[in-house]
């Protein structure tokens, strides 16, 4: 990832033909890294859905049924760096993940504004749990069956559609 890092920067391939010699060297590789490694969390948490290369997190996440008896909490693993999209059992089909200060995330507050089991509605809370609003039953605890997410997979590697190395702009 660096040497695309730095090619797509300008900064690759080093001229070999000539010779320059400096005392106060700048290691322009771990700078890039800095950079590098801003970038990559930043299209994690902002980028275009399409770009990323989402994982079901549904196995290490956890749900429970909220006390307002309509809304499910789930508690993300750490590594998540946003939440795409969620299915629970015995819903018709996946929500798509909205912020708290989305438009429509106020109306899901109400049991009779929240979409049912056929239009499932997911908020991120700023806590950091998702608020998954219609609980498709009251008599069993909620299953995820599946929690699509962009996750962080540390400082070593990168994971995203190789389309959005397009998006590393030049100096």
């Amino acid at each position: 990832m660096l040497a695309q890092w730095m090619l797509r920067r300008h900064l690759e391939p080093v001229r070999a033909d000539c010779r320059v010699e400096r005392s106060d060297a700048v290691d322009l590789a771990a700078v890039c890294a800095m950079e590098m490694r801003g970038w990559y969390l930043d299209h994690l948490a902002k980028g275009p859905a399409e770009l990323l290369a989402p994982e079901d997190v549904a196995g290490e996440s956890e749900a429970e049924a909220a006390a307002d008896g309509y809304s499910v909490d789930v508690w993300l693993p750490e590594r998540v760096v946003r939440p795409l999209s969620v299915r629970l059992a015995g819903w018709q089909r996946s929500a798509v993940v909205i912020g708290a200060d989305a438009p429509g995330a106020r109306h899901c507050a109400s049991r009779f504004g929240a979409g049912g089991i056929a239009e499932p509605v997911a908020v991120l809370e700023p806590d950091g749990r998702l608020r998954l609003f219609s609980r498709p039953s009251t008599r069993r605890a909620p299953v995820i069956e599946s929690l699509m997410a962009a996750v962080d997979t540390g400082e070593e590697r990168y994971r995203f559609d190789e389309r959005a190395l397009s998006l590393i702009k030049p100096l």
